[in-house]
């Protein structure tokens, strides 16, 4: 049962990536922590989808139950000074794209800083080969570390008391602890803070992306080149209710190459149709697969492709029931 609900979430998921309304809604802000040589940007609203109908009914219960059956979640949650997931308002992850190990996550929640910091030194002192305690200035951050596997180092600081960052590079840890006071904002690519400033910030999660770093981690065959080089830029939402509305929009250079990027698009709708149809594994899910897959709405704006899907609650119900 676990592997074929876990086969039914990845099949909704790639379907997801398949496919915004246009609207004149509350634009994102672009977060002051976000490094400079940021060109990927992911956002959760963690607030808004677990007060969202299908957040409560789905996600809330599975975290928590998950967080008091994991002992170290749990731990961990409570050294960072959360009582419950829902203290946690929101995470952005941004990164250049260009490297596995170079990110930034920024989360967003109330912290008194005075109780995280004793709650992590108390931590610390029970167990030093996980967490050191360094300063940058007056500010203290955390070398973090799994004993059991040295390689898996990151660096955390709360650099105030809405801001929690994580990163596996420590340079990129301390550039953001020098932002704290800055009344600037963030020297990000122009065509990327603009990409952020359209997004429509009653979405629960969103990414946006510019493609010039993420190419080279792409695999090198001539088909996947060809189309990524057609896209400048890639933004996608998902609006979460009482049920789950996907929106995506690539920008290309020009009309014919928004035409070959949709061609693509259907290609690959088409190809996972036929495999979620002839897949046995798949077969109890294959109906309602088929419906989200066909209701994938494509769309052309000049240069630019928009695709579209929505997956009701009762669809996303059915799945999980299988």
């Amino acid at each position: 049962m676990h592997v074929r609900r876990f086969a039914w979430v990845g099949v909704v998921s790639v379907s997801f990536a398949l496919v915004s309304r246009t609207s004149n809604l509350a634009a994102a802000e672009i977060d002051k922590y976000l490094p400079d040589d940021t060109q990927i940007v992911l956002h959760a609203n963690i607030r808004q989808i677990l007060e969202s109908d299908l957040g409560k009914q789905y996600l809330l219960p599975q975290l928590e139950a998950g967080i008091q059956g994991n002992p170290e979640a749990k731990q961990i949650l409570s050294a960072a000074g959360f009582d419950s997931v829902k203290e946690i308002a929101s995470f952005t992850l941004a990164s250049p794209g260009d490297s596995e190990k170079k990110w930034l996550m920024v989360v967003h929640a109330k912290l008194e800083l005075a109780k995280v910091r004793s709650a992590v030194e108390a931590f610390a002192a029970k167990q030093p080969e996980a967490i050191q305690i360094h300063k940058q200035g007056d500010m203290p951050y955390y070398e973090t570390r799994n004993p059991k596997q040295p390689a898996h180092t990151f660096f955390a600081a709360f650099v105030d008391n809405e801001t929690l960052v994580i990163s596996p590079d420590k340079d990129y840890l301390l550039a953001t602890i020098a932002k704290k006071d800055s009344k600037q904002s963030p020297a990000i690519d122009k065509k990327l803070a603009e990409l952020v400033k359209k997004v429509d910030a009653k979405q629960s999660v969103w990414l946006v992306l510019l493609p010039d770093h993420l190419i080279k981690a792409l695999p090198q065959d001539k088909q996947t080149m060809d189309v990524a080089k057609k896209v400048q830029s890639f933004k996608a939402g998902i609006a979460l209710t009482d049920n789950v509305q996907l929106s995506v929009r690539i920008q290309t250079p020009d009309a014919k190459s928004a035409q070959s990027v949709r061609q693509t698009l259907q290609g690959v709708q088409a190809l996972l149709t036929l495999l979620v149809t002839n897949n046995d594994q798949l077969k109890e899910f294959g109906p309602t697969l088929t419906d989200i897959l066909n209701s994938i709405k494509f769309t052309l704006d000049q240069a630019i492709v928009g695709f579209d899907v929505s997956v009701s609650a009762r669809q996303i119900e059915e799945g999980l029931k299988k």
